[in-house]
């Protein structure tokens, strides 16, 4: 059983994200049957349909239903190659052929699983202890899975801090231990984080424990799983990281690496892009 002080870090992290807008729920018995959740690739179909049609107003509801279905239809025997393929359709959409409601002709185009105009248009949600079967009828529960439109995009790993035989390295060998077990889940994979609430550290899901770095807060300080949330687990900034600070790496022989931003690549990103757009705003009209 956990302990009262990783139950205690697990309450204050659903705080945490309660306290920047995002729904918590708890993965009971009864939760993935309510959520219509795939049980073996993880995804809140039921949820991710609903997205699908805010965001798509173009398809049926019929067609946001179907594809919601088939995202879980993987085309590689590995996982980083799915995952490399599903982040493409996170940040350009599902190829989709649809009917014209004005002209009845068949158009082709790309339906977005994720609004990344109006974050606020997307539907955030935290579970706690949701049960995840994997294809050999073995279990993993991870402490907080956060999804973005029905899809587990991140994934954290919780330990207590005062046991000094349980530290992040054995929070990182967890989530390692989960992708051989169930690696559906990771398909639609961001973010591995592993935390005793007082240190973080994020990586892929090629990271091995010398590429989990911390997130170290802007305003300093320890890098605390609050500060992780708070920055970079809001609607806006993850989006923003998912689309601007993921790249995959392969190799002569086909190796695949998943590479994301660290906390200084993040910020430095956004300040770049922020300084571009202040210039469109207010052009020199010296001259």
């Amino acid at each position: 059983m956990a302990s009262i002080t990783e139950q205690a870090v697990e309450n204050e992290a659903l705080e945490y994200f309660r306290s920047i807008g995002t729904d918590a729920a708890v993965g009971h018995p009864g939760f993935p049957d309510v959520e219509r959740m795939d049980r073996a690739f993880g995804v809140l179909t039921a949820r991710l349909a609903g997205a699908i049609t805010q965001i798509n107003p173009s398809l049926t509801r019929i067609e946001c239903e179907t594809l919601a279905l088939s995202v879980g239809h993987t085309p590689a025997p590995s996982l980083i190659e799915n995952n490399r393929w599903f982040h493409d359709l996170l940040t350009n959409g599902v190829p989709v052929e649809y009917k014209d409601p004005n002209t009845g002709e068949m158009r082709g185009g790309r339906a977005r699983l994720i609004d990344f105009d109006n974050p606020a248009n997307n539907d955030f949600l935290v579970v706690r202890q949701l049960t995840i079967t994997g294809a050999d009828g073995k279990t993993i529960r991870p402490d907080l899975v956060l999804y973005v439109n029905g899809l587990p995009l991140v994934v954290i790993e919780l330990k207590d801090p005062a046991n000094t035989a349980a530290d992040l390295n054995v929070a990182i060998d967890q989530l390692g231990r989960y992708k051989t077990i169930a690696p559906d889940l990771f398909v639609p994979n961001l973010l591995l984080v592993a935390s005793d609430g007082l240190l973080t550290r994020v990586g892929s899901i090629t990271s091995g424990r010398q590429r989990f770095t911390p997130w170290w807060p802007a305003s300093g300080g320890e890098p605390t799983l609050e500060a992780l949330i708070r920055e970079l687990l809001n609607p806006a900034a993850l989006l923003d990281y998912l689309r601007s600070c993921v790249a995959f790496e392969e190799d002569e022989r086909g190796n695949i690496v998943k590479k994301v931003a660290g906390y200084h690549q993040f910020r430095a990103v956004r300040k770049a892009r922020a300084s571009v757009i202040g210039a469109i705003k207010t052009p020199d009209r010296q001259g």
